[in-house]
């Protein structure tokens, strides 16, 4: 099954305008220092499984690319290993 993919700027005109953040992503540090979110990539992902995971990639200060899935109250591992 194929997932859904929709833009940012439809689904959240606000995370799709945030740059520069001091908002912190979450789970990551480089070397004692605290990665934030710089800006929010402009394609989302849902995911074919029963409960519609969204799948979204923050840019991070560090420049990478940190993917995230966002579901509600729900083991996350067979989707994890979907993403992959």
């Amino acid at each position: 099954r194929n997932s859904l993919q929709l833009k940012m700027d439809d689904i959240s005109p606000k995370l799709a305008a945030l740059t520069n953040s001091v908002i912190p992503m979450p789970g990551l540090t480089s070397a004692g220092k605290v990665i934030t979110i710089q800006s929010v990539h402009n394609v989302t992902q849902i995911l074919p499984t029963k409960t519609k995971p969204k799948k979204l990639i923050f840019i991070g200060s560090d420049g990478k690319r940190h993917p995230y899935l966002f579901k509600g109250l729900e083991d996350l591992h067979l989707d994890e290993r979907i993403m992959q």
